[in-house]
């Protein structure tokens, strides 16, 4: 029994991949996509402590920023 990827491009394109490389690159890419998300979250959560930050208000009120 065969493994078939089927990968939605950015267009809406439907491929089916039958090859014996397709599930290492399925592999990369969902590696790629936790990478970006992670990168993202800790992005979020690092603004998020910024913009609490009193010192940075003032800043930004005040116009240096």
């Amino acid at each position: 029994m065969s493994k078939y990827y089927i990968i939605i491009t950015h267009d809406g394109t439907e491929v089916i991949d039958a090859t014996s490389e397709a599930e290492n690159r399925m592999n990369a890419m969902d590696c790629a996509e936790r990478r970006y998300k992670k990168e993202c979250e800790h992005k979020n959560i690092r603004q998020r402590k910024l913009v609490k930050n009193p010192l940075y208000r003032l800043a930004c009120l005040c116009g240096i920023i």
